[in-house]
């Protein structure tokens, strides 16, 4: 429901790398009061409730909006290190995900604060080899996430046949009586022996 006209951004919002859903707004007032949280294009948001350490960048189309107290915002010296770069480093890196983990105060549900984030070993290569990488593991990233896509639109179709299938056999649409599996499928036939 839709309270104001700025909008709040959630774990949800970089889970799923999406800031135009959600329905969370706050009033100017309620701005006015927490416009220390407001989250910039370019900013990397990091979760640190639960689903620690996945991150995304915001948008420059993106609405503005504050963070939601399970976000933590990083802003990156660009002279010294791309949002890309680390956003692609927090949420691949076994290195830090590592790290978080070991640093995350947890009880029963893993958090991280921005001390946590300040006291990370980051490796920071030079700015032009930063872009490759990261530009090198979006690549391999969309090409997984194709395959992904492929692989379970096979699955819908095969389950969807699968299900056309018996449903014909049982309403009698087609005639199963007689059939035999392939030889290659068939068990072997076991003979007992009178004792």
């Amino acid at each position: 429901m839709k309270e104001g006209p700025y909008k709040v951004f959630n774990q949800r919002s970089v889970i799923d790398a999406d800031f135009s859903a959600g329905d969370n707004f706050i009033s100017e007032e309620k701005f006015a009061e927490l416009r220390g949280f407001t989250a910039f294009p370019g900013d990397v948001l990091v979760t640190t409730r639960g689903t620690i350490g996945r991150a995304a960048i915001l948008p420059d189309n993106a609405e503005v909006g504050i963070l939601h107290p399970c976000l933590l915002r990083v802003q990156v010296e660009k002279s010294k290190i791309t949002s890309s770069y680390l956003c692609r480093l927090i949420q691949e890196s076994h290195l830090l995900k590592t790290q978080l983990s070991l640093m995350s105060n947890s009880t029963t549900i893993e958090v991280i604060y921005s001390e946590t984030m300040a006291n990370l070993f980051i490796p920071v290569p030079p700015i032009t080899e930063q872009g490759l990488i990261a530009a090198f593991l979006d690549d391999v990233i969309r090409k997984f996430g194709a395959l992904t896509n492929d692989a379970n639109e096979s699955v819908r179709l095969l389950q969807e046949r699968r299900s056309a299938l018996i449903s014909a056999a049982v309403t009698g649409k087609i005639d199963v009586r007689g059939w035999q599996p392939p030889a290659s499928v068939q068990a072997p036939v076991l003979e007992a022996e009178a004792v």
